[in-house]
C-alpha cells in the first residue's frame, strides 16, 4: 500500500463520518413530512436520497464518485449485481410517495446519537 492508497482510505472514512454525522444531526429531515426530505430511517438501515447525498458531499468538497465507490467497496452502503454483472448501489424506493433513487446505509440510526430529549439533559 502506498501513500496515495492511505489518502484515499482517509478520504472515504472522513466522508463516511461526515454522512453519519449528517444523518444523526438531521434526523427530522428523514421523517414522512420533512421539507426538504433527505430520505427515510428504518429499523436497521437509513435510505438517503442519491441527489441529496451528492449535494452534501460535493458542498463539503468530497468527490461524489470516489465516495460512492468507496462506500460500496467497504460495505458502508448496500449493493447488488445486475443480470449483466454490473455492481450497483442505488436502489429505487418510495420516499414520501415518490419513487426515487437512494443509497441504503445499513445502520441503526438510533445508536448514532441519543434521542433529542436525552441529548439535551
Amino acid at each position: 500500500m502506498n501513500v496515495s492508497d492511505n489518502e484515499a482510505e482517509d478520504v472515504i472514512e472522513r466522508a463516511y463520518d461526515f454522512v453519519t454525522d449528517c444523518i444523526a444531526t438531521n434526523r427530522k429531515r428523514f421523517s414522512k413530512d420533512a421539507t426538504p426530505c433527505l430520505g427515510r430511517i428504518e429499523a436497521d438501515k437509513v435510505l438517503v436520497i442519491a441527489t441529496e447525498l451528492r449535494r452534501a458531499l460535493e458542498e463539503n468538497e468530497f468527490s461524489y464518485i470516489k465516495c460512492h465507490k468507496g462506500f460500496s467497496d467497504r460495505g458502508y452502503t448496500d449493493s447488488f449485481n445486475e443480470v449483466n454483472g454490473a455492481k450497483r448501489s442505488q436502489y429505487l424506493r418510495s420516499i414520501q410517495g415518490v419513487k426515487i433513487r437512494v443509497f441504503i446505509f445499513p445502520m441503526k440510526a438510533e445508536k448514532l446519537y441519543p434521542p433529542e430529549e436525552d441529548f439535551m439533559k
